[in-house]
Parts: C-alpha cells; sequence; structure tokens
C-alpha cells in the first residue's frame, strides 16, 4: 500500500510544531497550522504533477539525495528552529521554495496571508518551511525504501487519488492552475487497486526518456493511457520539445 503523504505531512503538524514554527515567525499557533494544513497538499500535488518529466524527477531526486535536504523527524526540527540554526533553515526553505516554485512563491504566500491571517513576510519565510517538510519527508522514504528516480515518481503519482478535496482553489489559481481539478487532472496516474508492476513502469519511463532524448516530445507518445494528457493549465497537451518549469 502506498503512503498518503498529505496524510503523514498532516500528521506531523504537531502542537509542538506549530508552536515553534509560531515563535520564530512571530505568529499565533493556530494561525500557522491552518496556513500549513492548506499549503501542504498544494506543493505535493505540484510536485506531483511534474514528475513524469525526465528533467524533473532528475533535478529533484538530486535535490532530496543532496544535504540540502534534511531527513530529520518534526521533533527535530522544531529544535532546530529553536537554536541559533533557526535562521539558517528559514533561509534554506525560501531558497528551496525558489528552487521549486519559481515567480509564483510571492502569489502563493500572497493567497496563504489572507486565508491564514499571517504578515506577508511570515507567509512567504511559512512556504519555506512548509517546502522543508515535504522534502524531509520524501527524503525519509528515499532512505528508508532506498527508492531511485523511477520510485520517487511512482510515490509522487500514486498521491493523485489522496488530493481529491485537499487542495484550496485559491492556492490552486496562485499556482497558477484553473482550479484544483485541472491541476490534479494532469498528475499521471498509476494502476488502480495493485502496485505498479517493475515492467509497466521501466517501459512507462523509457518511453518519456527516449522522446526526450530525440526531442519529440509527448504529444504523440503510443504508450499506456495513463499518461498525462493535458497541459499547466488543464487543457490538452499540444507542447512539443523540453519540459515546462516546475511552477
Amino acid at each position: 500500500m502506498t503512503k498518503n503523504l498529505v496524510q503523514s505531512l498532516n500528521d506531523d503538524l504537531t502542537p509542538d510544531l506549530c508552536a515553534t514554527f509560531a515563535a520564530r515567525l512571530g505568529e499565533e499557533p493556530a494561525a500557522v497550522h491552518k496556513a500549513l494544513h492548506t499549503v501542504l497538499p498544494l506543493l505535493v500535488g505540484n510536485l506531483a504533477r511534474h514528475v513524469t518529466e525526465v528533467a524533473h524527477i532528475d533535478q529533484l531526486h538530486t535535490l532530496i539525495r543532496s544535504s540540502d535536504a534534511d531527513d530529520s523527524d518534526v521533533a527535530v526540527l522544531a529544535d532546530k528552529l529553536r537554536s541559533d540554526d533557526g535562521y539558517q533553515l528559514v533561509a534554506d526553505g525560501q531558497h528551496r521554495a525558489l528552487t521549486l516554485l519559481g515567480a509564483r512563491v510571492p502569489t502563493i504566500a500572497s493567497a496563504e496571508s489572507t486565508i491564514a491571517d499571517l504578515r506577508p513576510r511570515s507567509a512567504r519565510e511559512l512556504v519555506g518551511l512548509a517546502m522543508t517538510m515535504v522534502l524531509s519527508e520524501l527524503k525519509r522514504e528515499l532512505v528508508e525504501r532506498q527508492l531511485d528516480e523511477d520510485g520517487l515518481t511512482y510515490l509522487l503519482m500514486s498521491q493523485k487519488p489522496v488530493l481529491q478535496g485537499q487542495i484550496d482553489p485559491v492556492l490552486a489559481t496562485a499556482l497558477g492552475y484553473r482550479d484544483p481539478d485541472a491541476m490534479i487532472a494532469g498528475i499521471a496516474s498509476v494502476p488502480e487497486g495493485d502496485t505498479l508492476r517493475p515492467s509497466w513502469f521501466a517501459s512507462l519511463m523509457n518511453s518519456i526518456r527516449a522522446r526526450y532524448e530525440s526531442g519529440k516530445g509527448l504529444d504523440d507518445l503510443k504508450g499506456p493511457e495513463t499518461l498525462p494528457r493535458v497541459d499547466d493549465r488543464g487543457e490538452p497537451m499540444t507542447r512539443r520539445g523540453p519540459p515546462p518549469p516546475w511552477h
């Protein structure tokens, strides 16, 4: 059974963690909890939306495997935030957010500020801390289950069902999607009711890599019906050439 990343991340939102984040940001714990509970599914969904693009999964796997992502649990994360390393942890989080969300960070932070009644600066820093939580969760999965790029891709693709009803419409719009359904529709699906067959997934990934290496893109790929068929905005996919940005 595939792990529900959103549920696992929500379970990490302990009173101690939220109080620590709140103390660092100068906000109320309830507002911090609301902001994190809202933005975490969005971040998972955005990563899942792009992992079938080879350049993206290679970049993400490298980022997670590097020392830039910490596989510490939330108790250790809270301790670090309370220590002298707290400022660096916040700065690292913002860097990760910019790497994976780019120019969308300010719009997401602005929406978060309104949703959870946070100061704009606090909202920006909290998006970075949320990204740190997501990457830490993924690194724990990679280390414990020894996942390679294909395993990471499957883990994120398998989140598609659990993301239904979890993504805030305002945040989906801030990230550039028409609505949550358009965002989720672009996540490739895996076979339902079964674990992923290695031969099926190897064939899928090899087909994707071969197409990009040849410069043909995915538009007319004759492969599994589970390949994404819509673009970043939920419209029919007609793009050729290199993969789009993460955001």
